[in-house]
């Protein structure tokens, strides 16, 4: 789900090496989720609790994946925060599509990162600030599907 990060940014286009290996479990549950099926919850999860689906898929480290991270903290220091969509596995969350955002958060170090969570949360108090679940209508609104 790569966009436009940045107005300034009008020269960056999507590159063939930036598309993410599929990760057939984010694609299940993304398409149950606009649905209505998969229920989709905010968490501010903890930064050491997400993982890449691919931990060796950096599209950051490609030839111009650095000023997409640049944009995206730009963002962030306006205020205009990025949501990675993520799903948990064990203790952990698993980021499949949000690569860049992700290498802004490793960059940035914050404590929490806002995510929007894909299926149940157990109540564990690894993610904080749980709000939802969110309805059928907002979920495929924030998948940009209208």
């Amino acid at each position: 789900m790569f966009f436009k990060h940045d107005p300034k940014s009008d020269d960056l286009k999507i590159k063939p090496d930036w598309q993410p290996p599929t990760d057939p479990v984010f694609q299940y549950l993304l398409q149950e989720a606009a649905l209505g099926w998969v229920p989709v919850y905010f968490a501010a999860i903890p930064l050491s609790r997400l993982r890449r689906f691919v931990p060796t898929f950096r599209p950051e480290k490609t030839k111009e994946g650095d000023a997409v991270v640049v944009a995206i903290m730009n963002r962030w220091r306006a205020g205009n925060f990025v949501h990675m969509w993520v799903y948990a596995k064990g203790d952990l969350f698993i980021v499949s599509d949000d690569y860049f955002t992700l290498a802004a958060a490793e960059r940035g170090q914050p404590d929490l990162c806002p995510c929007w969570v894909m299926d149940e949360i157990r109540d564990d108090g690894k993610a904080k600030q749980v709000q939802g679940p969110i309805d059928k209508t907002s979920v495929r609104r924030m998948q940009g599907l209208g």
